[in-house]
C-alpha cells in the first residue's frame, strides 16, 4: 500500500511540475515555448509507448488547455494539430469497432431476421463516431495549414528540425477527414480539394526521414480516386516504394496505406497476399521511438482482417496476423422466428456460432 501511495505521489509531482513548466512557458515565452515542450517532450514520450488507448486518450485531454493558450492571438499550432491526430484515433477506433457489430448484427439478419434492427443501430453508432473522428482529424489539418500553409501552394513550407513530424501526420489527418466524412453519411466541412492538396503536400515530406510516408499518402489517394494520378504513374508502384522504405525505418505505416487502397480494389495486388505481407513484417523489430504508430498501423490492418472474418464466418479472427478467412464461410443454421421467451420472463441469447 506505501508503494502505491509513494507511486501516486511521485506521479502528482511530475504533473504539478509540467503544469508549473507550462505557465512559465506562457509567461516567459508564449504559446511558443508550449509549442516547442509539446512537440520535443510530450509527444515523443507518447509516440515511444505501445498503448494507444492510453496515447489517444491522452492527447484528447491535452488539446483543450492547449487550444486556451493565446498569447497574442497566437496558438501552439503544431501542438494542437499533434494531439488532435492522436485524439482522432480514438474515435476512430470506437467506429471501428460499431462497424464491426453492425457487421457481425448483418450476417446474424441472413439467419436471423431479428437481428436486423441491431445492424441498423450499430451502422447509425459508426456513423456518428466517423464525424467526431472526421471532424477532429478536420480540425488537425486546419491547424497544420495555419501552421506551414496551403499544400496546394505550389512550393514546400520551410520546416525546421521539430516540423516534420507535425507536417507529415497534420497532411494525413486530411486524408483521414475526408475519408470519415465519406463514411459519416454528413458533410462536416472538409473540402473536396483536400486529397488533391494533401498528394501535393506529401511531395515536400521527406521519404527517407519519415519512412516512406509521402510517397504513400500520394500512393494510396491515387489509387483509391481513379484519374488523380499523374500521367505514367503507377500508384501502385510508389505504394511498394513507399513501404521499402517504411519496412527498413521500422515503421509500418505505409503497409497499412498499402493494405487500406488495395481492399476495395479489383486491379490492385492481392489484399490476402498484402495481409501476410504484413504479418511477416510485424515479426521485425519496429522503430522504439515510433511505437505507437506502429500500434496504429496494426490496429488498422487487424480491423480490415476482422471485417473478412465476420463476413465469411460471423466472427473476427481468431488471433492476430490471421490474414484471409477460408474461402468457405461456417454458417449457422436458418432461423426463422426469435428463440421463445424463458419461464422467468427473460429472453433466450441469440444462437452463437
Amino acid at each position: 500500500m506505501r508503494t502505491r501511495e509513494r507511486s501516486r505521489e511521485i506521479r502528482d509531482r511530475a504533473a504539478s511540475a509540467l503544469a508549473g513548466l507550462a505557465v512559465a512557458c506562457v509567461a516567459l515565452a508564449g504559446s511558443a515555448c508550449v509549442d516547442r515542450m509539446t512537440v520535443r517532450t510530450v509527444m515523443p514520450s507518447m509516440l515511444r509507448d505501445d498503448d494507444l488507448d492510453k496515447a489517444c486518450r491522452a492527447a484528447t485531454a491535452l488539446e483543450p488547455p492547449l487550444e486556451s493558450i493565446r498569447v497574442g492571438g497566437r496558438q501552439a499550432l503544431r501542438a494542437l494539430s499533434l494531439s488532435l491526430v492522436t485524439s482522432g484515433m480514438c474515435a476512430e477506433r470506437e467506429a471501428w469497432e460499431a462497424e464491426l457489430e453492425g457487421l457481425r448484427a448483418e450476417h446474424d439478419s441472413r439467419h436471423a431476421p431479428w437481428r436486423a434492427a441491431a445492424f441498423q443501430d450499430a451502422t447509425l453508432r459508426e456513423k456518428r463516431l466517423r464525424a467526431v473522428a472526421g471532424g477532429r482529424y478536420l480540425r488537425a489539418w486546419d491547424f497544420m495549414v495555419e501552421r506551414y500553409g496551403d499544400p496546394d501552394s505550389g512550393t514546400c513550407p520551410k520546416l525546421g528540425a521539430d516540423d516534420g513530424l507535425a507536417h507529415a501526420l497534420g497532411l494525413t489527418a486530411g486524408v483521414l477527414a475526408f475519408s470519415h466524412q465519406g463514411g459519416s453519411g454528413t458533410y462536416l466541412g472538409v473540402p473536396d480539394t483536400v486529397p488533391a492538396a494533401a498528394a501535393a503536400g506529401a511531395a515536400c515530406v521527406d521519404d527517407d526521414r519519415f519512412w516512406g510516408l509521402g510517397s504513400a499518402l500520394r500512393g494510396a489517394l491515387w489509387a483509391s480516386i481513379p484519374g488523380t494520378a499523374p500521367e505514367g504513374t503507377d500508384p501502385w508502384a510508389v505504394l511498394e516504394g513507399a513501404v521499402g522504405k517504411g519496412d527498413a525505418a521500422g515503421v509500418l505505416l505505409a503497409r497499412a496505406f498499402q493494405i487500406v487502397a488495395a481492399v476495395p480494389r479489383d486491379d490492385g495486388p492481392d489484399a490476402c497476399a498484402l495481409l501476410d505481407a504484413f504479418a511477416t513484417a510485424q515479426e521485425k523489430p519496429g522503430a522504439p521511438a515510433f511505437r505507437m504508430l506502429n500500434v496504429y498501423a496494426a490496429a488498422l490492418v487487424q480491423h480490415e482482417v476482422d471485417r473478412r472474418w465476420i463476413r465469411a464466418r460471423g466472427h473476427r479472427a481468431p488471433y492476430a496476423g490471421a490474414g484471409c478467412p477460408p474461402d468457405e464461410p461456417v454458417l449457422p443454421p436458418i432461423a426463422q422466428e426469435p428463440p421463445p421467451p424463458q419461464a422467468d420472463g427473460g429472453g433466450s441469447p441469440l444462437p452463437v456460432e
